[in-house]
């Protein structure tokens, strides 16, 4: 994700992630092997998740620019690749 981060994060589009069951700890140990410069929230009290139609983890939403999910895929993913970039870009016209 954090390649991924590097490409749009200038492109006027945003990216955070949410940890779901991991303590802060895990976090910033994995944090220090795998740098990230975007937000990472914890969802402590399982309220996001709740909310969020996912099935497995890792799940990734893109929200458009109305705040509805455009895509939604289960399981690890090389977000940097340009054909996963490319749509996500064209959710900003």
């Amino acid at each position: 994700m954090q390649r991924a981060w590097l490409k749009i994060r200038d492109q006027g589009i945003m990216m955070l992630a949410v940890n779901v069951g991991e303590t802060e700890d895990t976090v910033f140990e994995f944090s220090g092997e795998y740098p990230m410069d975007f937000p990472v929230l914890f969802d402590r009290d399982s309220a996001v998740s709740d909310a969020w139609p996912m099935r497995a983890l890792p799940t990734t939403f893109v929200i458009d620019p109305q705040g509805r999910i455009a895509y939604r895929a289960v399981g690890g993913r090389e977000w940097d690749d340009e054909r996963l970039l490319r749509p996500i870009r064209a959710l900003r016209r």
